[in-house]
């Protein structure tokens, strides 16, 4: 008797980590094959536009003046209403 169940530890040991391989390669084998089939997405920079640059240097060049300043010119006029 044994024999019989030093024979089945060994199958049985043998079954489970031969389930364990197959798990470990059809998930690593699955995970290749989404990463194959996501497309690799390229970095484009943009082309600079000569519309967008004068934008931007006409928002630069407006002065704001100091409007802390008139904020608090405002808060005054309204803490006497």
């Amino acid at each position: 008797m044994d024999i019989e169940n030093t024979q089945n530890k060994r199958d049985s040991k043998k079954f489970v980590l031969t389930t364990v391989a197959g798990i470990v390669v059809f998930s690593a084998l699955m995970w290749w094959v989404k990463q194959a089939q996501t497309p690799q997405q390229v970095q484009v920079s943009p082309t600079p536009d000569p519309e967008v640059a004068s934008i931007n240097q006409e928002i630069e060049t407006i002065n704001t003046g100091n409007l802390n300043a008139e904020l608090e010119a405002i808060d005054k006029e309204l803490e006497g209403l």
